[in-house]
């Protein structure tokens, strides 16, 4: 039997990163505990409970330096990135060895000393690595399994949304009910917030994100496009749990759903970017989760917002250089929204950068959709609170209030524009008294 020093000094040199070598892993750090998978030999007897915890206390140190050994390796094989054939078995062998290790901690998880959410840590860091890597297939399928974990640490149940043609309009549906009968140590009790849940805040993205729904579909996907969305759409949705209040717990679900949108963004040459608006858009998405983490650690909240408003900014960059201007346009607003909650957001720059983007779209863009852009304008309009006491504010507020206007009147929606002018009426009414 290969000794794990062994094993070490072949996963460091990865000349000698090959097939063989995963079959090796596999053996050591899983065939123990699933003696009916071994593939020579009669079939081994499960082991007992004496012999189980022997064998943790032995492989599982390994399997913690595997991962770990693995993941300086994957980082220094980003820095020195070549197209060989060599380089994608090398890269294979790793990410292999790597999902051994992790099976096998997951094994061994009711002897060891690790807690589940110390498994979950290790998975998160591997499969940033493997992103990282641009191995987005099987980021996806890493992706998929670490939800379902997460779900089973967390005590929540993951229900499969149905498909996004057959979906409820969004702009009334309701968020799902809070789970709150659960009790887990990640959980606070009700009677610890005096049993009401806290009031999502003035401005939360959130409530605005359903004017995506009136976004088309693409009118053509090709099977395997229909294939991915099936398989995973689901994965950009964890339920909203608002009495969960472990922060490493919290934490973890921000990290896949960041390592799903950086996969889902680029796998196949940013295919299936197109979808992402109506995939990202519902219930439980990692705004959601950033809108509870901002009520338990409102800097690291800020941090995550900045994670996601970069990762927006950087595909409506793709879309706007593949010439889907509208997709390009959409993005900006998922990304738009991220930035209310940065450090330096003002409603004078969200104005007018709401402003700035939508007549960039219209300079573009051959088919402008004016729908959208007033639907959008109007639902972010309403969640603006401008201080009639500044008059930088009050200017840029009546900027979107007027292109708010005009959009109405694109698609003939008077009664909106209506409001919106006794609105801007009454607001320049004010603006004189102020400024005395």
């Amino acid at each position: 039997m290969t000794t794990g020093s062994a094993l070490l000094d072949q996963l460091r040199d990865v000349s000698k990163c090959d097939d063989a070598l995963v079959e090796t892993v596999r053996q050591t750090l899983l065939e123990p505990f699933q003696p009916q998978l071994s593939a020579s030999g009669p079939t081994k007897r499960q082991p007992t409970q004496a012999q189980f915890q022997a064998m943790t206390n032995r492989l599982s140190p390994l399997a913690i330096k595997i991962l770990q050994q693995n993941t300086e390796t994957m980082k220094h094989l980003k820095m020195t990135r070549t197209d060989s054939h060599n380089y994608s078995n090398v890269v294979q062998c790793l990410v292999d060895t790597s999902t051994c290790a992790i099976a096998a901690l997951r094994h061994m998880k009711t002897c060891s000393h690790l807690r589940p959410l110390d498994i979950e840590k290790l998975t998160s860091n591997m499969i940033c690595k493997i992103v990282d890597l641009e191995e987005h297939a099987r980021a996806l399928q890493e992706i998929q399994k670490q939800r379902v974990c997460l779900a089973r640490v967390a005590n929540i149940e993951l229900r499969p949304t149905p498909p996004v043609s057959k979906r409820p309009n969004l702009l009334i549906e309701k968020s799902p009910e809070r789970h709150t009968s659960n009790k887990s140590p990640l959980r606070e009790t009700q009677n610890h917030r005096g049993g009401n849940e806290p009031p999502a805040p003035m401005g939360s993205p959130t409530a605005s994100l359903r004017a995506m729904d009136i976004i088309n579909l693409p009118a053509q996907q090709t099977q395997w496009e229909d294939d991915t969305i099936r398989k995973y759409g689901d994965l950009f949705i964890f339920p909203l749990d608002t009495t969960i209040v472990d922060r490493s717990m919290i934490l973890l679900v921000l990290s896949y759903q960041m390592n799903l949108l950086r996969s889902w963004s680029a796998i196949n040459r940013g295919a299936l970017l197109k979808h992402l608006p109506r995939l990202f858009d519902k219930p439980g998405n990692f705004i959601d989760w950033c809108d509870h983490l901002n009520t338990i650690d409102e800097k690291e909240a800020r941090a995550q917002y900045d994670l996601l408003y970069r990762q927006f900014t950087r595909s409506s960059n793709k879309a706007a250089s593949a010439g889907s201007h509208f997709l390009s346009f959409v993005l900006q607003i998922f990304a738009l929204k991220a930035s209310r909650h940065l450090p330096n957001s003002s409603v004078k720059d969200f104005c007018h950068r709401l402003v700035h983007i939508s007549g960039q779209y219209e300079k573009t863009s051959g088919s402008i959709e004016y729908k959208f852009i007033h639907k959008t304008c109007n639902e972010l309009l309403e969640t603006v609170e401008a201080d009639a006491k500044d008059q930088n504010e009050l200017e840029a507020y009546c900027l979107l209030c007027e292109y708010t206007a005009y959009a109405a009147r694109k698609v003939s929606t008077y009664w909106s524009y209506f409001l919106i002018l006794m609105s801007l009426i009454g607001w320049q009414l004010l603006w004189p008294i102020h400024s005395i």
